[in-house]
């Protein structure tokens, strides 16, 4: 008996330390891995914010999100968005489909080209949309918010014209939160 038991404490300490190597590997991994999801993270939490401040006309209700394709971390986003920010719906269209103009709340541009996003700018202008671009050059083109995605943290820009425009009401707590330029 007392050599099975020994058998069955050495399966359980090998047990115990193959799962804190498995533990330590994936620590290791996430560290390494752990910079670009950690920036995934700061923009969804960042676009979870500015529409979870954001105030539509009419009755309150859920948000119907559609990000504009091609988008390299809508998947994350998306996820990491719902976890805190109650969301209708969540469609992925082409940066020149019409749906964005009329089926959606908020809209997320990563990486649709120039002319693409000029073209959805000029229709999304002064309507109720809530345009949130992954580029700091969107604010000049027409979107209400931009994500700056370079530097030690994910920041944002905001157009206060657009916004004006858009019919939206931004709680004014967020728009001290925004980046300041360094020239300014």
């Amino acid at each position: 008996m007392p050599a099975t038991c020994a058998g069955l404490a050495l399966r359980g300490a090998l047990s115990v330390l193959l799962a804190l190597s498995c533990a330590t590997a994936v620590a290791q991994s996430s560290a390494t891995g752990s910079h670009g999801s950690r920036r995934v993270q700061d923009i969804a939490r960042i676009v979870g914010g500015i529409i979870n401040f954001t105030q539509w006309p009419g009755p309150p209700r859920k948000v119907r999100l559609c990000i504009a394709t091609p988008a390299v971390y809508a998947d994350l986003l998306v996820r990491d968005i719902e976890v805190s920010t109650p969301l209708a719906s969540v469609q992925y269209l082409a940066a020149q489909d019409t749906r964005l103009d009329s089926d959606c709340d908020a809209v997320y541009i990563e990486q649709t080209g120039e002319a693409g996003r000029a073209d959805l700018f000029r229709r999304l202008a002064g309507r109720p949309v809530l345009s949130i671009t992954g580029s700091g050059d969107g604010c000049v083109m027409g979107s209400l918010f931009c994500i700056s995605n370079t530097g030690a943290q994910a920041t944002f820009s905001v157009n206060l014209d657009a916004i004006a425009r858009s019919g939206l009401h931004i709680n004014p707590k967020v728009l001290l939160l925004v980046h300041k330029q360094p020239d300014q």
